[in-house]
């Protein structure tokens, strides 16, 4: 009776989870289809569950080739966990950006992996959203800073062509220069200022 209650908790907990779990087994570094999953899995990719028991781990991640696979078995052979980030492919080809933890397990004298997917899409999608607002935010200043530095740099220069000819010697003219210079190196400033703010 114990026993029988254990299981039960067990499948209510394994399919209380909302993430993608899924298990398959290991043969000569082989994976079979999935031997079980979760309730979540075939309800995030779009599957019913015996569509899902029939597909294998190919079929879901994209960034699984025998090759990876093998890389993964060899890292949870050593280490025993194994994190990473991929995309699984939904029934109807649309593709979710997942965050993958993955264990072994020993049952029944068989190598099984356990997969648990959480859909980092939306949070990929915000991420991206504020890398292309950080994109345009930097061209703009950069545009920006060029388009006004181009005439404050005529300016400086004949404010230094001025402090340097006849009427400097006016003393009217000359305290309009030194507000003049002063006023563009502020300007110049700013400019200098924004820039290394955007690009650090």
């Amino acid at each position: 009776m114990a026993a029988e209650e254990s299981e039960e908790r067990y499948r209510t907990l394994f399919n209380a989870n909302k993430d993608c779990i899924t298990l398959f087994s290991i043969n000569d570094d082989i994976p079979s289809k999935f031997i079980n999953c979760n309730d979540a899995a075939p309800q995030m990719l779009g599957y019913i569950k015996e569509e899902m028991l029939n597909l294998t781990i190919f079929d879901v991640d994209v960034s699984c080739t025998p090759d990876v696979i093998g890389a993964h078995i060899k890292q949870l052979t050593d280490t025993g966990q194994l994190n990473f980030e991929t995309s699984y492919r939904c029934k109807d080809g649309s593709l979710k950006d997942m965050d993958v933890k993955a264990s072994f397990l020993h049952l029944q004298g068989q190598n099984i992996v356990m997969k648990i997917g959480r859909d980092i899409s939306k949070l990929k999608e915000q991420q991206n959203a504020i890398q292309e607002q950080n994109e345009r935010l930097k061209e703009i200043a950069w545009t920006q800073s060029h388009l006004v530095r181009a005439p404050l740099a005529k300016i400086m220069g004949a404010t230094e062509l001025i402090s340097s000819s006849q009427l400097s010697h006016n003393e009217d003219a000359r305290e309009l220069l030194q507000a003049l210079q002063l006023s563009t190196k502020e300007l110049d400033d700013v400019i200098r200022e924004i820039t290394e703010k955007t690009y650090h």
